[in-house]
């Protein structure tokens, strides 16, 4: 691929600066209308224009329109000089620079779906960076000089850019640079901060897209509304990566802001959507903090609790799966909890019908065990999983061990039995 990337590239760069299918509107033509875009695009606001001020003889021009193909074709350049590059890797480092600043200049075109496609782009080319940290002389000081550019523009649009898809594509970007550049990505102080500080506008409903003048559309547009939860979705999903790419302890402080706002999506009032998020989330951001979230385990305890009692069962799927991973890394913080854990679990299985949540109640159940496998009824438990046909096997299978460690032998014959269905 390597020896015809020149050729390609070369030819997707003239895309992406061609401004042909541009149609200059003048001010005599009164009755036509001078925005960028057609009426059925959809992708801009009917007020939207560029003014033109830089010539003298430019004065009598309104404004200007694109045609939608022309449109199309610079957005799937995007999108293709994004595989490409993710796909050639360290093969398309010679033309990251020129490909750089084109797509940079893009993020802000006027077109939302070529606003998305050049996010989604330009993560991809930090992406490649990242792998060529360790690869090549300096690639470290590039990758970091690119991040300087890039995260606080991925930060304007997040806060000011009006479009929802826009902003939900400059997260799950910022989501998937976390992933694979994550040390980098959280060495420079503001970066965390700004990340940060934008998760929670997004979940304060601060952004401009979230505009609260909006509000009497929702009625109308379902799927604004709907995007609306992607959005917090996408925002809460950053949490997690950002977490494990600092490290529990040193992410503890930025979780501690976060924490009352997905605390807040579990109350009743909320809907099933934003409970299963938030529940589902937290429990994402135990495992990532590991046992750093200690000090955070009494607040997040009650939370779980509560959503095992929830009616709708992916909300009890995702509370009984966090109070599992909870007891896992939160340890002797847990202790004292066990027995009103253990009462709602015993409440639950006796009625439960959903496979899902069966499952995490076993899996939840082998990790108290695990964790404190004398405060467990481990008789009662065994003959438990026994009946509820569960198909996780490998935690319930460790505590097995663990109770052959130092159980009574009642509970070791038990032990036994049960090994039989493995």
């Amino acid at each position: 691929m390597a020896p015809h990337l020149n050729t390609i590239v070369k030819l997707m760069i003239d895309s992406l600066q061609s401004t042909e299918g541009v149609v200059a509107h003048f001010k005599e033509d009164e009755n036509e209308m001078l925005q960028v875009f057609g009426e059925d695009d959809g992708e801009l606001d009917e007020e939207e224009d560029i003014s033109i001020e830089e010539e003298d003889e430019e004065e009598d021009i309104e404004g200007y329109s694109v045609e939608n193909a022309y449109l199309e074709e610079k957005e799937d350049t995007c999108n293709a000089l994004g595989e490409i590059a993710y796909n050639s890797s360290l093969a398309f480092l010679p033309h990251i620079d020129e490909c750089f600043s084109e797509i940079m200049e893009l993020i802000e075109y006027p077109a939302s779906n070529i606003r998305k496609a050049a996010l989604c782009c330009m993560g991809t080319i930090c992406r490649v960076l990242s792998r060529a940290q360790n690869a090549v002389d300096n690639g470290g000081e590039v990758f970091a000089k690119a991040l300087e550019k890039v995260i606080p523009c991925f930060i304007n649009i997040i806060n000011t850019d009006s479009e929802r898809t826009v902003v939900m594509a400059a997260l799950e970007t910022i989501n998937e640079m976390l992933k694979e550049g994550s040390s980098s990505m959280v060495s420079e102080q503001s970066h965390v901060s700004s990340i940060t500080s934008a998760i929670r506008n997004v979940l304060q409903l601060k952004t401009a897209c979230q505009d609260e003048d909006d509000e009497d559309d929702y009625d109308e547009d379902p799927q604004q509304a709907e995007h609306d939860e992607m959005l917090i979705e996408y925002a809460g999903e950053i949490i997690p990566s950002l977490a494990k790419a600092m490290g529990g302890q040193a992410f503890g402080p930025y979780l501690a802001g976060a924490l009352p706002l997905l605390v807040m999506k579990t109350k009743k009032t909320c809907t099933v959507a934003e409970k299963s998020f938030s529940i589902g989330t937290l429990s994402e951001i135990v495992i990532a903090m590991e046992d750093s979230i200690q000090p955070f385990a009494g607040h997040l305890v009650q939370v779980f609790v509560q959503g095992m009692q929830e009616e709708d069962p992916e909300v009890r799927s995702n509370a009984v799966f966090g109070i599992g991973v909870l007891a896992e890394h939160g340890k002797e913080t847990l202790f004292t909890h066990y027995p009103v854990i253990l009462s709602v679990i015993s409440d639950l299985i006796g009625k439960e019908d959903d496979q899902c949540v069966i499952d995490n109640i076993c899996g939840a159940v082998a990790r108290l065990v695990l964790t404190n496998t004398e405060a467990v009824p481990v008789a009662q438990v065994i003959i438990e999983w026994v009946g509820c046909g569960s198909t996780v096997s490998r935690d319930i299978f460790l505590s097995l061990f663990s109770i052959f460690g130092y159980s009574s032998a009642h509970n070791f014959f038990h032990s036994l039995y049960m090994l039989s269905f493995f």
